[in-house]
């Protein structure tokens, strides 16, 4: 009997390992799985901005909108998760490249209420609507911004 108590010893409780070792790797998981939602919320903006100057630019096409018109549908389509379609930056452009073309509407296109952008002109013009928008990340700690900017482009209907 006396040599099974010198044999025995007392044991440890580890209760408080695992509970420190998660206070290690928590603010590490936190951080990845808020980058994989900040990530997902920038791509779904830059694919509404996408579909929003496309669709703007199908818009503008046709005899009969005006800048500011075109500008309102932009906007209206933009909004999506985290960005309000007020705070999206709209350029119309008209001509056959969009790297020369002239911008379309006199003075700011939100406050043209007169031009009709493929109201004349050759027939080979496009109608270029470029939106952009800077989104900023919602990660804990960090702050990154993303300058998103997307181009549609229509060829001018009645022109």
């Amino acid at each position: 009997m006396l040599g099974q108590q010198l044999c025995t010893r007392p044991r440890r409780r580890e209760g408080g390992g695992s509970a420190v070792e998660f206070a290690l790797i928590m603010p590490v998981l936190a951080l990845i799985v808020f980058g994989i939602i900040g990530f997902g919320i920038v791509f779904a903006q830059q694919l509404s901005l996408g579909n929003a100057a496309r669709q703007a630019a199908r818009f503008g096409a046709v005899d009969g909108p005006t800048c500011a018109d075109i500008v309102l549908q932009a906007q209206n389509n933009a909004a999506t998760i985290a960005m309000a379609g007020t705070s999206v930056t709209v350029n119309i452009t008209r001509g056959t490249d969009p790297a020369t073309a002239p911008a379309a509407c006199v003075g700011p296109p939100a406050a043209d209420t007169v031009t009709e952008p493929c109201k004349s002109g050759g027939p080979t013009d496009n109608v270029y609507v470029k939106t952009q928008y800077t989104s900023v990340m919602i990660v804990p700690f960090v702050r990154p911004t993303f300058n998103l900017n997307a181009t549609g482009a229509f060829r001018c209907e009645f022109s």
